[in-house]
Order: structure tokens, then sequence, then C-alpha cells
């Protein structure tokens, strides 16, 4: 029988036992065809490194379920340690020290604003409306206020006046603005809580 006639009948046949055990027997499987076939072979290549692949994130996914928590609560704690009762009888008394130290400021602040009000004859009871950052910011806002006041109530005088007949005069020689005269007036009552309303509708 020539070699045409062994792989036809070897074909013939495989599902014969005796038949797959000869075959095998003739190229027994040994480490190096697997490695052989692992690392020169292409799809034996791709198929080794799906298994790594799988195995890879199997592993990965039994290790976070089994120690991320632990890991990360272990981080937090060397980045973040528990504090001590005297740590934090000192950062509660730091806190208190920096909430006293604001209201310092922004009292400082007020009075300079209620200051500067005054002297500019503004209602004193806007002032805190007009409270900035720093003193700076604040001196902006009276500034602005002072801007915008003054105008609006002299006109609104002004087309009151017009609307009874009369001609509109500045008092005090018109060196003096009905805004800044209402304001005086409001800022000389004492212990009175000031509202400003609009008398004319």
């Amino acid at each position: 029988m020539n070699l045409e006639g062994i792989t036809s009948y070897l074909e013939q046949n495989k599902d014969n036992q005796d038949v797959r055990e000869f075959v095998n027997g003739l190229n027994p499987v040994t480490i190096d065809r697997v490695k052989d076939f692992a690392t020169v072979n292409d799809d034996g290549r791709n198929w080794l490194q799906s298994q790594k692949d799988s195995f890879f994130s199997s592993s990965l996914d039994t290790w976070k379920k089994n120690n991320l928590d632990d890991v990360v609560m272990s981080k937090v704690k060397e980045l973040y340690p528990e504090e001590t009762e005297e740590q934090k009888r000192i950062r509660l008394l730091e806190q208190k020290l920096e909430e006293a130290e604001k209201k310092e400021k922004r009292e400082t602040l007020r009075n300079k604003a209620l200051s500067l009000a005054t002297e500019k004859e503004l209602p004193a009871s806007l002032v805190d409306y007009f409270l900035g950052e720093d003193e700076e910011k604040t001196i902006a806002n009276l500034a602005k206020l002072e801007e915008t006041f003054n105008p609006y109530i002299e006109s609104k005088v002004e087309q009151r006046f017009k609307d009874t007949g009369r001609k509109f005069q500045k008092g005090s020689g018109g060196d003096i603005s009905i805004g800044e005269t209402l304001a005086k007036e409001l800022n000389q009552k004492p212990n009175v809580e000031t509202k400003l309303s609009n008398p004319w509708g």
C-alpha cells in the first residue's frame, strides 16, 4: 500500500478508536510541540493571548472584590488620619477664631462704611446692602449708590413739583441736593429703623 492509500484509509476510518490511537502515537503531544504551537503558529499565539487576557481579567476582578476596599481605606487613612481629641479641639478653636476675625473685620468695614455714608449724606440704613469683600470694594459700592441715589431723588422731587405746577429749586441756595437733605434727616433719627418708601407713589 502506497502513501496515498494509507492516507485514504486513515481518512475513511478516522472515527475508529484504533486508528485514532495509532495516529496520535505517530505524532504525540509534547511540551515542545505545544510551545511551538503557542509561539510560532499565529492561531496558537492568538489563542494563548486570549487565554492570558481572560485569566488576567478574572484574577483582577477577584482581587478587586477581595482587596480593593481595604487598599482604598488604607490610603484614605494614610492621607487623612483620624483626629485625636486634642486635634479636634484645636481645629474647633481655629474655626471659632477665624469666625471671630471675620466678624471683627466685617464690623470694622461696616463702621468705615457708615462713616463714609454719613460724610456723603447717604442713608445709613442702606449701608449693610453695599458692604463689599474689602474696604476698596465697599467704597466703590457706596460711590455707585451716591451716583444713583441723589439724582434719582432729585428727579422724583422735580417731577412732583412739575405735576403740581411749581418750579423745583434745590434747598439751601442750591448747594445741597434734596437727596442729601432727606438722607441727612433719616440719619439724624436716633434708634429708629429707617425704611425708605416712595412718597410719590
